[in-house]
């Protein structure tokens, strides 16, 4: 109910209306810290709504994933839910990432709880930092080419997403640029910036007003 807040913590926050029946609010003032709140690693915590959980210590997030289980089953016949098996990596385990363009030419990821907010990311630490490396030669094509960004409220522009899936045992990846129709500038030039980095490239078009 209140985003980047965590059990234990103390805090002031401003009511931002209903949705679904259930009162939604930001954190206005920390006046106390959890037991199970940590320093996250990513500088971007507490606004992106891509680590909404990054603060909490992680032994403390299996507890919770957990209790969120076990109150989305009671009442059925169910056995006790187990202990959650912790991820080795706890970072850079994802395999693919949708990095969106804002209006303004920010490439990352949209801020939490405001759809039409994008956070220009200069670090993400969920795919790799070779995807890092890809969004910022990503940028420099934009530049180069002038290319115009995506408004998602006027619905005009051309780059819409950086989308990079990995191969995470296979050290491959594939990179897809999507657009708006219309002419790709720089076609040979974009496919040059992201090698070695790329096993494959792609161009995707959605001709729609619909953010997919």
């Amino acid at each position: 109910l209140v985003p980047f807040a965590i059990p234990g913590d103390t805090v002031r926050v401003e009511l931002r209306g209903r949705r679904k029946g259930v009162w939604r609010s930001v954190v206005v003032e920390r006046i106390a810290e959890g037991a199970s709140r940590v320093v996250p690693r990513c500088p971007y915590v507490g606004t992106c709504g891509g680590c909404p959980w990054q603060m909490i210590d992680y032994p403390a997030q299996l507890r919770y994933k957990r209790e969120a289980v076990r109150r989305a089953l009671a009442g059925l016949t169910t056995p006790e839910i187990p202990e959650v098996v912790s991820c080795p990596d706890l970072f850079y385990y994802r395999n693919r990432m949708d990095y969106v363009v804002g209006a303004s030419g920010e490439l990352g990821l949209k801020a939490s709880e405001q759809w039409w907010n994008v956070l220009a990311l200069s670090t993400c630490f969920l795919l790799s930092p070779e995807a890092v490396e890809i969004m910022s030669r990503f940028r420099a094509w934009m530049r180069e080419h002038h290319v115009s960004p995506w408004n998602n409220q006027t619905h005009s522009g051309f780059a819409r997403y950086l989308v990079i899936r990995e191969g995470k045992r296979t050290n491959e990846r594939m990179v897809m640029v999507v657009t708006a129709p219309g002419e790709l500038p720089g076609r040979e030039d974009l496919i040059a910036r992201f090698q070695p980095l790329a096993t494959s490239v792609l161009w995707g078009i959605n001709p729609r007003i619909t953010d997919l």
